[in-house]
C-alpha cells in the first residue's frame, strides 16, 4: 500500500466517526470485500476475441 494511502484511509475513518457517520467505515469495507471477490472469481476469465 502506498504511503499516502496509509495516512489517507484512517483519517478519512475518523472523519466519518466524528460527523456521524458511525457505520460508514463499515460498509466501505463490506463493498471492498465484495468487489475483491468478484474480481478474483473472474480474473482469468479471458474476454472472447
Amino acid at each position: 500500500m502506498p504511503g499516502s494511502a496509509k495516512i489517507s484511509v484512517p483519517s478519512m475513518g475518523g472523519a466519518l466517526f466524528t460527523t456521524g457517520m458511525l457505520a460508514a467505515p463499515l460498509v466501505a469495507c463490506v463493498v471492498l470485500k465484495i468487489s475483491c471477490a468478484i474480481w478474483q472469481a473472474f480474473r482469468k476469465h479471458r474476454l472472447p476475441e
